[in-house]
């Protein structure tokens, strides 16, 4: 095995006779999740044209409008590469907004109509743009703007707190409560939600399903089954 041995120079460096040079590593420059999300839509929207990205601006703003009304994080109804499959493909029809990657039969249905009145003019993207230049955060946490500054934010969750979330999220408090009530941001508490149901029930669910619960509203009587299974393996 190789070891470390004391070199010929090692007992004046020992008695303080030489000095000790070591070199000073430096490390690159860790990238926060805003700075990181803000190159990927400016790499996503580099390409368009001003009418499609006025036009991005304003689907945008639609999600941000449904996201607050339903209390959920914005990007569980559509991500940014959605929006710009939309721009691209500028669908007329149902039909054809449900070919695009992302939106499945349960979203189409449910948001289909809001965004093509959007695609179609139908709804003046002069109205989004001027009216709601700010209506999501810059960053694409996929969020709208919590009510209050999150205090725990990237901190590390106990299992109290992991107690807590479950029992809300089974009484059926909404992500801007939750917010409030963990001290965490929206999307850290949806992003926490899959590793608690696989820790704590063994139950696997990714991002998409997730989302689909949340929209549907059937999150709650999801862990009550998961609940009520744990309690029968138990008995």
């Amino acid at each position: 095995y190789n070891v470390l041995k004391l070199g010929a120079g090692a007992s004046q460096l020992l008695r303080g006779e030489s000095p000790l040079t070591l070199r000073k590593d430096i490390l690159p420059e860790k990238k926060t999740a805003t700075s990181s999300n803000a190159a990927k839509r400016a790499a996503i929207l580099e390409h368009l044209s001003v009418p499609q990205k006025d036009l991005f601006e304003a689907l945008r703003a639609t999600r941000h409008q449904l996201a607050t009304s339903q209390d959920i994080p914005a990007y569980f109804i559509f991500a940014d590469k959605t929006l710009v499959e939309m721009v691209l493909h500028s669908p007329t029809t149902m039909a054809q907004i449900g070919q695009i990657s992302g939106i499945g039969t349960s979203k189409l249905n449910r948001y289909g109509a809001d965004f093509l009145n959007v695609i179609n003019g139908e709804v003046g993207i002069e109205h989004y743009v001027a009216d709601h230049p700010a209506s999501e955060p810059k960053e694409d946490s996929g969020l709208h703007v919590d009510h209050v500054k999150p205090t725990r934010k990237g901190k590390r969750w106990d299992a109290a707190e992991e107690q807590q979330l479950l029992d809300a999220l089974v009484s059926g408090a909404g992500f801007s409560e939750l917010s409030e009530q963990l001290g965490r941001t929206m999307g850290g508490i949806a992003a926490r939600i899959p590793k608690l149901l696989h820790d704590h029930y063994g139950h696997t669910i990714d991002r998409e399903e997730l989302g689909e619960l949340i929209t549907e509203g059937g999150l709650s009587a999801l862990i009550q089954q998961l609940d009520e299974d744990l309690e029968t393996t138990s008995a």
